[in-house]
């Protein structure tokens, strides 16, 4: 099994940790609108060819910013990293996801307390970025602009309508 989507279900810790112990060839694992824990991070952190990762909404059931960033530090296949699910990072735990997975070409943090500055930042050190979403930021349009301008190819998401 190479893709496996739990969005939305009711899986439980102990099934996910079966299921994941089972699939060491996992290259994408949906969990968003889940209900687990960090409790199954030691069997997500395994799956050592994980490119792709939705994680599950923050401190719903305990899975928060410091299951993600572990997850980020032991996970350097991964390619997209998205937490659509309303993660608050901050600043430094933006700079330690990008410093450990310098590789990702889509990066999914609305709601992250980005500034202009982290936003450049975050640009300048991902140089494989193809997507970004940055909804509901503090991101100017002034600095989208800019970036539009000198990354044609990355499509940036960062309004409040989730849109281009």
């Amino acid at each position: 099994m190479k893709h496996l989507t739990l969005s939305g279900t009711g899986i439980t810790d102990q099934i996910l940790s079966k299921i994941l112990k089972a699939s060491s060839e996992l290259l994408e694992l949906n969990l968003a609108q889940t209900r687990i824990s960090e409790k199954c991070l030691p069997e997500i952190i395994g799956l050592k060819k994980l490119q792709y990762i939705s994680v599950p909404p923050e401190d719903v059931f305990g899975f928060g910013r410091s299951g993600v960033l572990a997850l980020a530090k032991s996970s350097p296949s991964l390619r997209t990293l998205d937490c659509q699910e309303g993660y608050l990072f901050n600043q430094e735990e933006i700079s330690q996801i990008i410093h450990c997975n310098c590789q990702l070409s889509s990066l999914i943090i609305p709601y992250a307390l980005v500034d202009d500055s982290t936003f450049i930042f975050i640009i300048e050190k991902l140089e494989n970025l193809t997507y970004i979403c940055v909804c509901e930021t503090s991101i100017s349009q002034a600095c989208v602009n800019q970036i539009k301008t000198r990354k044609l190819s990355l499509e940036i998401c960062w309004n409040m309508n989730h849109t281009p």
